[in-house]
């Protein structure tokens, strides 16, 4: 115990500080090949997507088909395709029935930020749509939320519902629909690339269109978690589509990314 204290308090010890060791009489660098991290820097680490989808093919973990009517159009899963980085959907007529075609997302997600880049259509007459939709029971009844991007010939309508019954608009406690049509400003063509995103946060709905805020509703904010979801159909009932279009479209996805807020 004698030699050991002595051995501690020679003039000559060598005490190395914290990242150091000893090497001979001198102390030097912990050798280290990791890199920096985010707490390092004092840099936030950028969040996990809660899905991205570059469309190299349909992957059908990630996504379901839709196969229901819709306006004058039957979805089917054929006029859906993928190649070359993007995700095709194909409003056509067979006989006398139209086709178009739906995909939506597997999982479910709640409050969120998403984006797709998107071509429309060349030509009137189809909606080709980029949105949110969940249905849920309530009181017995079957009501939806919702929010949307409706991608018409030269406009862009943005809506948000909350808890919104078709038959009468229940609960009737105040607005359960809000919608906003963006005016495209000039030399804008819908069937171009363009980025669309939407913001779902608990008091509003923000909608972007190339990084520029286009509006935000606050009277209907839908509530609970909701599928993702492209389509793309016709109707002959709604004016401001004017439909059925005189030949087949096309509406292109190039890709989808969504984040948690």
């Amino acid at each position: 115990m004698v030699w050991i204290m002595l051995l501690a308090c020679r003039p000559d010890a060598v005490t190395c500080g914290e990242g150091t060791v000893l090497d001979g009489t001198t102390c030097v660098p912990v050798a280290t090949d990791t890199e920096p991290t985010d707490s390092d820097t004092g840099t936030a680490p950028e969040p996990e997507p809660l899905l991205r989808d570059d469309f190299d093919d349909i992957d059908l973990e990630v996504w379901e088909h839709g196969d229901w009517a819709l306006g004058i159009t039957q979805l089917d899963p054929a006029q859906v395709s993928a190649g070359d980085g993007v995700m095709s959907i194909e409003v056509r007529k067979d006989g006398s029935q139209w086709l178009g075609g739906e995909l939506l997302s597997q999982e479910t997600f709640g409050h969120s930020e998403w984006s797709a880049r998107i071509a429309g259509p060349e030509d009137t007459g189809t909606v080709c749509a980029f949105f949110m939709y969940g249905a849920v029971v309530l009181e017995d009844t079957w009501v939806s939320n919702e929010l949307d991007f409706e991608i018409l010939d030269g406009r862009v309508m943005m809506t948000s519902f909350s808890q919104w019954r078709l038959e009468d608009g229940w609960p009737g406690d105040g607005p359960t629909h809000e919608t906003t049509t963006w005016e495209a400003p000039e030399g804008f063509l819908v069937s171009d690339w363009h980025t669309y995103t939407f913001r779902y946060a608990p008091d509003a709905v923000s909608f972007f269109v190339d990084g520029e805020l286009a509006t935000t509703l606050e009277a209907a904010v839908p509530l609970g978690e909701m599928h993702v979801r492209f389509n793309h159909w016709t109707t002959d009932t709604w004016p401001a589509v004017g439909g059925p279009p005189d030949s087949d479209q096309r509406c292109r996805v190039d890709w989808i990314e969504g984040s948690p807020l």
